[in-house]
């Protein structure tokens, strides 16, 4: 499942993004440690296994990066550094996402938009933190899992302003094959089965399906492959 988060040029929800590309020649002794872009000067630090007088390569400090990347807080994350006492002053750039201004959720029909909303009241007016929204809709795709839609996709968006949308896809049938009834007709197997297309599927009915069609005593064995469909939603 993909998260994008339009606003900025990587996807901020995959830990691969892609870091500064820093001078591979050199080892460098860290003499003082810089942030700039943020007051969150002590998380950042904390989250850095480079502490100052370490001598590190350009490959530790890509690694802190993507530590800090992993924050939640930052858009972005650079470094350079500067000469300093006889060693060299690491400094860490930032740019620290939006608060977050307003969020919309579009495509539910199991639960009411508005309650799906309010999951993220806490974290309004607040600076965005993604893994705080990832938390989020993880708490969402759970209401659904818990009744059974275990085909819900969450795909967010978010504006420049703070702006996020939420898309929620809750995995609607949009037809149902039958594969392997050589002899039975098909009507006596499609009568067994509760969920029709246009029906949002549901792991627990369908079991259910399944295990009335194997009652029937015609099959050795009944099983269900789900698999994308090609309408747009």
């Amino acid at each position: 499942m993909f998260f994008t988060f339009n606003v900025y040029s990587q996807d901020l929800f995959n830990e691969k993004n892609q870091l500064p590309i820093i001078d591979e020649t050199l080892k460098v002794k860290i003499t003082d440690i810089s942030v700039i872009g943020s007051d969150r000067k002590e998380i950042i630090i904390l989250a850095m296994f480079i502490k100052i007088g370490d001598t590190v390569t350009p490959n530790q400090i890509k690694e802190d990066l993507q530590r800090i990347f992993g924050l939640g807080y930052f858009s972005d994350v650079k470094a350079t550094k500067e000469p300093y006492q006889n060693g060299f002053r690491l400094i860490i750039n930032v740019v620290e996402n939006p608060n977050l201004k307003s969020v919309k959720v579009e495509g539910a029909t199991i639960f009411n938009n508005k309650k799906l909303e309010s999951e993220f009241n806490t974290q309004i007016g607040k600076i965005i933190n993604f893994n705080d929204i990832k938390e989020t809709i993880e708490t969402i795709k759970n209401y659904y899992s818990n009744l059974g839609y275990q085909a819900v996709s969450v795909q967010p968006n978010l504006t420049p302003d703070g702006e996020l949308t939420l898309k929620i896809n809750e995995g609607v049938i949009e037809d149902i094959r039958l594969i392997g009834n050589l002899e039975t007709k098909s009507y006596v197997i499609m009568r067994e089965i509760r969920q029709k297309p246009g029906d949002i599927f549901n792991a627990d009915i369908i079991r259910d399906d399944l295990r009335r069609i194997y009652n029937t005593n015609f099959f050795e064995s009944v099983d269900i492959k789900p698999s994308a469909g090609i309408k747009k939603s």
